[in-house]
């Protein structure tokens, strides 16, 4: 039976006065928020043998030895393996017979006053469970989702409490200790998207269940693990990769799932934007696929479905992302590379099922717009129902007639957001209007639009409904290739700014970049479609202290931005700077992958182009 909830300050006094818990605490980047809750209770002498905050990279590093990254697992592994060592060495002989150690860390990266971070971290907690055991570990990532610092503190001081007490009181019930890291949290503050347990304590846990059940409690929205069973944490798995998800229930996995997965996969590697891109195919189950309308999952069955997946040697996700849209909005925060989605002909006919829109304002054409916002591609399945059945393929399903401009948009390449915008006010008169003439321009929507609502209870005609789907259609072909044009009219503007002969130079106010070692002069070049001045190179500056820099780069008049990413063991780092007065800019990007010694840098200035009037000459 489940404990009543308990408080934080209540648990951190109940650790205190317990006599058998002494250890270490150590924390990086957020405040020492975790032991500050045991020092504030009273009785902290019978539980902390030492507190350390070692934020200095060169004094951690001394401690816990070299590391690429500060927030990542291998340092947190690091901290724990550590302290431990330590207070066993140290320890053992005066009080090891009445005492069971523990060393808990964490390594966060919170809000700044510069900003521009993802705001999450590692924690964990390394024990025993009782005197003389062998050490037990709970390892876990997290994301911190209040706005201002102080709350996110505030978050990882109140988790962190949660997780030793778990490790402490409820390690036998491991379940409840995940549901009891939520005490005095809510999901809308704290993030956690792996969790691990390991040692003799939690020998029979599979973390794979854990995993279902962060996403279960609503955690996370979703969750990951390899085929050698092990979990993930999603942002480092997905990042800079391409990714292909088969979606399905895989009760069992067939022979026409994997078939499913290798073709798209086949056409998948084709696509130029995957090009030199490594490639990550997932096969995902949902929880309404798992809960399959009850209120629990069925653990053998969840585990017999992930047996056979990892003996096919896939990656699989567990998600709360029902709609697709949902599910592409989760990848795309993870990834900038190509996603596409790996649909069997069924599926796709309900993707054009309006009830799965309800909640949206915008319903199916909201879902659409959500779906391609980053050119994601859906890659359809044919079906054969028995043999010596025609063969359908998304060429022959049928939709709704009242959606046939939404299946012919879904299978157009995403063009720019102008002409979408024009497409959907199309597509809206379409459903609505029974009698009336066809768009000649656009001026002529709003009257349109005004008409279909006056007529809009009566029933519109087979023929009506073809007449305009032909005119829809006509109209959209004029726009496609009044849009080509347009695009190839700006593409050979920009080409004209990058062909200008004549000395090339970024803006003589651009900040210096410290050992930068240039691989060539300045050139003038296309970057995805905009003509641009661009300087690469190289410095032994890590990513951060090169923006920062540039941060110290100091002027009224310019505009400054600090974006960017550490994912991985990778960073990717930008500084921008914009002149409010003549426009010009420049900016910084300080890139090192995982386990390099040089940061590859990249400034660049965009060139303007001649005016519409002086592309029309």
């Amino acid at each position: 039976m489940k404990e009543e909830t308990i408080d934080t300050h209540s648990k951190a006094l109940r650790i205190n006065l317990d006599p058998r818990w002494y250890g270490t605490f150590a924390e990086i980047g957020a405040g020492q928020e975790v032991v500050r809750w045991f020092f504030r209770v009273g009785g902290a002498a019978g539980t902390i043998a030492k507190s350390i905050s070692a934020y200095d990279m060169k004094v951690s590093d001394a401690i816990y030895g070299h590391a690429e990254r500060y927030v990542s697992r291998g340092r947190l592994q690091a901290m724990l393996d550590h302290e431990f060592d330590l207070d066993v060495e140290r320890l053992c002989k005066e009080r090891g017979d009445n005492t069971s150690f523990f060393a808990f860390a964490d390594t966060v990266v919170a809000r700044s006053y510069r900003g521009g971070h993802e705001f999450h971290g590692w924690m964990g907690i390394k024990f025993q469970s009782r005197v003389h055991d062998q050490p037990s570990q709970i390892v876990m990532h997290l994301r911190m989702l209040d706005a201002e610092a102080s709350l996110q503190q505030e978050a990882l001081g109140i988790v962190g409490v949660n997780l030793c007490y778990g490790a402490f009181f409820l390690s036998h019930v491991p379940e409840q200790l995940i549901e009891s890291l939520l005490d005095k949290l809510t999901t809308g503050r704290v993030e956690i998207d792996l969790l691990e347990f390991t040692g003799i304590e939690f020998r029979n846990v599979d973390n794979r269940i854990m995993a279902l059940k962060l996403v279960q409690l609503g955690l996370s929205g979703a969750a990951m693990f390899g085929p050698n069973r092990e979990v993930l944490q999603p942002s480092d798995e997905l990042h800079n990769k391409a990714v292909l998800v088969e979606r399905g229930s895989f009760r069992p996995t067939t022979h026409v799932n994997i078939n499913m997965l290798e073709s798209a996969l086949a056409k998948f590697k084709q696509d130029p934007g995957c090009a030199d891109k490594q490639i990550l195919p997932l096969m995902e189950l949902t929880m309404r696929n798992l809960l399959a309308g009850g209120t629990d999952v069925d653990r053998r069955d969840f585990l017999a479905r992930a047996e056979l997946l990892a003996a096919c040697g896939m990656t699989v996700l567990i998600s709360d992302y029902f709609e697709y849209h949902r599910l592409a909005a989760y990848l795309s925060w993870r990834t900038k590379e190509r996603i596409g989605v790996v649909l069997g002909l069924p599926s796709v006919s309900e993707l054009f099922d309006e009830k799965y829109y309800a909640e949206l304002p915008g319903g199916i054409l909201e879902n659409f717009g959500r779906l391609f916002k980053n050119d994601l591609k859906i890659y359809v399945y044919p079906l054969q129902r028995h043999l010596g059945d025609e063969l359908q393929t998304i060429h022959t399903l049928k939709v709704n007639p009242e959606l046939q401009l939404v299946a012919f948009l879904a299978t157009r390449r995403r063009s720019n957001l102008r002409t979408m915008i024009r497409r959907l006010f199309l597509f809206a008169a379409l459903v609505l209007i029974t009698t009336t003439s066809g768009f000649a321009q656009d001026n002529d929507i709003d009257a349109a639009m005004k008409k279909a609502m006056e007529n809009a209870n009566k029933p519109a005609s087979k023929a009506d409904m073809k007449k305009l789907e032909q005119q829809a259609k006509a109209q959209n072909d004029q726009m496609e290739a009044e849009n080509k044009a347009e695009e190839a009219k700006q593409k050979a503007a920009a080409q004209a700014v990058v062909d200008v002969k004549g000395p090339v130079s970024l803006p003589d106010w651009t900040p210096q970049v410290p050992q930068f070692t240039p691989s060539g002069p300045p050139a003038r070049k296309l970057v995805d479609g905009e003509p641009k001045v661009i300087q690469t190179g190289t410095s032994p500056v890590s990513p951060e202290a090169l923006c920062d820099a540039w941060d110290k780069f100091s002027n009224p008049k310019f505009s400054h931005e600090r974006t960017g990413s550490e994912i991985n063991h990778s960073a990717d780092l930008f500084v921008s700077f914009r002149n409010g007065e003549d426009g010009s800019a420049v900016r910084l990007e300080a890139e090192r992958k995982a386990g390099a010694n040089v940061t590859h840098v990249t400034i660049s200035s965009p060139l303007p182009l001649p005016s519409p009037a002086a592309q029309s000459n």
